[in-house]
């Protein structure tokens, strides 16, 4: 995981950090709806939690980052 994802996590409310836990679960096991981003962010992928988007590449290594919408 990026720094920037952890930095955003830690400010979550614990609500909010339940349920990006959880996404990630599901995206690790396959199991959660996400589109592949287009134009300079091709080959990454995005799913959203809320307000939140969580944006990752299924590529090895993975990466993962939290932006608010």
């Amino acid at each position: 995981m990026r720094e920037s994802f952890e930095k955003a996590f830690r400010r979550l409310e614990e609500e909010v950090k339940e349920r990006v836990r959880k996404r990630v679960e599901e995206l690790l096991q396959g199991q959660a709806f996400w589109k592949p981003l287009r134009g300079p962010l091709r080959g990454l992928k995005v799913t959203r939690v809320g307000k939140w988007r969580i944006i990752f590449s299924d590529k090895k290594p993975c990466v993962i980052d939290l932006l608010y919408n």
